[in-house]
């Protein structure tokens, strides 16, 4: 069988695999370093230690990254490529995984690297690399970074959705937090608000983060949070309809595919059902 599927160029080893994942994540390192500024090469010897499979633990990494003018859009993209390939990286190496992650976390708020957060610490804890205690403490930085933004500053909204996403991770009471994504997103979609189209946009996804995982974003299989009730999906929900109909123009177009992306979340026992269907 082995030589039969050779035979049409393809090898189902597992080395083959994850050198294949390795080549793709590191074509996403070397693009992250296109994108950002930074005084040595530390990225791409991250990359080529990622392309051979070397341990990573002496590298030093940067110790500030900034993005290129120009280069926001790209940034984004790349770092929510980079947080659907942390599972597989991690399977790899933890070592190299983790210095992906501290490479990332080494952007500035308003980069983008707030669509990495859920991953992060999922794969982190996942992997036993981290401890709720890990995460409450993330948890609480990235309350203060919220707190400490002008409320109509668009870097804002790279901590507010992370925090979004991190509270649903947790096991402890995070009640003071949502509260906190909830009431900020509303101030911002209000239409008094001064924030700009951008981050009122970012405002109605972050809507959705807080009581499920984005398709495409935060997951491919989006799940509503088990923690999540009945009254905060409804909230939501009816939030999108009324900045849909009576929002300003830059929040309509978004609220209509949030309503979408809410219709494709599932709770978590049909996501189990459908594993264990197709499995049959």
């Amino acid at each position: 069988v082995t030589r039969k599927i050779r035979s049409h160029g393809s090898d189902p080893s597992e080395d083959w695999c994850r050198e294949q994942a390795r080549r793709c994540i590191c074509i996403l390192v070397k693009s992250l370093n296109n994108c950002t500024l930074t005084d040595d090469d530390s990225i791409l010897e991250l990359a080529s230690c990622i392309e051979t499979g070397k341990s990573s633990d002496t590298l030093p990494l940067p110790s500030e990254l900034t993005a290129k003018d120009g280069a926001a859009q790209k940034l984004i993209g790349v770092i929510i490529a980079l947080s659907h390939c942390f599972p597989a990286l991690a399977g790899v190496s933890t070592d190299l995984f983790n210095s992906v992650v501290a490479v990332i976390d080494k952007l500035p708020w308003g980069s983008g690297k707030g669509f990495a957060t859920h991953a992060a610490y999922k794969t982190l804890i996942d992997a036993g690399m981290y401890s709720m205690d890990d995460l409450s403490g993330a948890i609480a930085n990235t309350v203060a970074r919220v707190q400490g933004f002008d409320s109509d500053c668009i870097d804002l909204l790279d901590p507010l959705f992370s925090l979004a996403s991190l509270c649903r991770l947790s096991s402890g009471k995070v009640k003071e937090e949502l509260d906190l994504v909830n009431e900020t997103t509303k101030r911002i979609l209000n239409t008094s608000s001064r924030m700009s189209s951008k981050g009122k946009t970012m405002a109605v996804f972050t809507c959705c983060a807080s009581i499920g995982e984005l398709p495409g974003v935060t997951s491919f299989v989006p799940n509503i949070y088990s923690s999540v009730k009945k009254d905060q999906v409804s909230n939501v929900v009816a939030m999108m309809e009324e900045t849909l109909l009576n929002g300003e123009v830059e929040c309509t177009h978004a609220s209509a595919l949030a309503l979408g992306v809410l219709c494709a979340m599932r709770n978590s026992s049909q996501t189990t059902h459908q594993h264990k269907r197709e499995k049959k």
